[in-house]
C-alpha cells in the first residue's frame, strides 16, 4: 500500500536526514507524498514539489497541503500551475494556499522548461506578477521564492 513504506525508502530517509539534505517528492501519489511526510517531515527536510499541479504533480488541494505543511513539509506552488499554456488553476487559488500553508511554508518554483512555455526565469517573473495582482504582498512572494529555497538548502 501507498501507506507504508519499504525498508528502502526508509534507508534513504535515514540518509538525507545524516546528510542534512532535502528530500523532494517528485513524481508520485498524493497518498505516498503523506506516507513519507508522516514519516520524514519532523526530522528532516521535505519539499512536497508541484503539489497542486495536475500533469506532473499530485494535484494536492488546499486542505492537503495545508495538512503536509503541519506535518512539518514546505509546499512548493509552481508556475505551470497557474500561468502558461498548461495552466489548470487560477493564480488566486495558489496564492490562498500559499497564505493557508503559512508563507514561511511555502515555495516558489517555476516548473517551466515546456517548448510551448516561457523560459522558466522569465515564467517565474510572470508567475510573482501574477500573484501579486492576486492579492501576495512584494515581501511575501519573496520570501517564498528566495528566502524560504536558500534557507532549506541551508545556503542563508
Amino acid at each position: 500500500a501507498d501507506d507504508v513504506l519499504p525498508p528502502e525508502t526508509l534507508e534513504i530517509l535515514s540518509l538525507v536526514a545524516d546528510f542534512d539534505a532535502v528530500l523532494a517528492t517528485g513524481h508520485v501519489s498524493a497518498a505516498e507524498h503523506f506516507a513519507v511526510a508522516r514519516e520524514f517531515a519532523r526530522r528532516g527536510k521535505l519539499l512536497v514539489t508541484h503539489a497542486m499541479e495536475e500533469l506532473a504533480g499530485p494535484n494536492l488541494s488546499r486542505a492537503e497541503c495545508v495538512e503536509l505543511a503541519e506535518l512539518g513539509a514546505h509546499i512548493e506552488l509552481c508556475a505551470l500551475t497557474c500561468c502558461g499554456f498548461l495552466a489548470t488553476r487560477p493564480p488566486a487559488e495558489l496564492a490562498a494556499c500559499s497564505q493557508a500553508v503559512g508563507i514561511d511554508r511555502a515555495t516558489l518554483g517555476s516548473d517551466f522548461g515546456q517548448a510551448q512555455n516561457e523560459h522558466p526565469a522569465p515564467g517565474l517573473q510572470t508567475y510573482a506578477d501574477a500573484l501579486y495582482d492576486a492579492g501576495l504582498s512584494e515581501a511575501e512572494i519573496r520570501r517564498m521564492a528566495c528566502t524560504n529555497p536558500t534557507r532549506l538548502l541551508g545556503v542563508s
